[in-house]
């Protein structure tokens, strides 16, 4: 796969994901700031151990949402970085601050300009593939 295929998620290269657990811990919150008493008891529905190895509580509907993310990133071999360092994203772990210093700020006018290029060229040419199918429609006059 080349490069510009791994571009995904309007055109980012690098995606960082932070507060992507799809669990929560025995003695922690099931939202990040608070702790609805009777939905933290009766979403529990599995105890499992998260990236990290330490026990964690999750739903169904949580497994399979970072079952399928989990999948997406591996299929389009992406880029990602897990910077919460815990839950169920099985994707490279990473420091939030490390990674945000990484980045030109330089750079980032240069490709917005470049992703926009991109975006009006594509557009032309799916404006021009149109073109050519109705003008090929007509080429029998309609005998089809």
């Amino acid at each position: 796969m080349d490069e510009f295929s791994r571009i995904t998620f309007a055109g980012y290269e690098r995606i960082l994901f932070l507060g992507y657990d799809y669990s929560w811990r025995p003695d922690g919150n099931y939202y990040a700031w608070t702790d609805p008493k009777p939905k933290r008891f009766y979403m529990n529905h599995r105890l499992l151990r998260d990236v990290n190895g330490d026990l964690v509580y999750s739903s169904e509907n949580l497994i399979f949402s970072a079952r399928w993310l989990n999948q997406y990133i591996q299929s389009f071999n992406m880029d990602a970085v897990n910077c919460g360092k815990r839950g169920l994203l099985e994707c490279p772990q990473g420091d939030l601050s490390e990674q945000l210093s990484s980045i030109n700020p330089a750079q980032i006018k240069k490709v917005r300009i470049a992703l926009d290029v991109v975006s009006h060229t594509q557009a032309a040419a799916q404006a021009a593939m149109e073109n050519f199918k109705l003008a090929r429609g007509g080429l029998y006059h309609g005998s089809r």
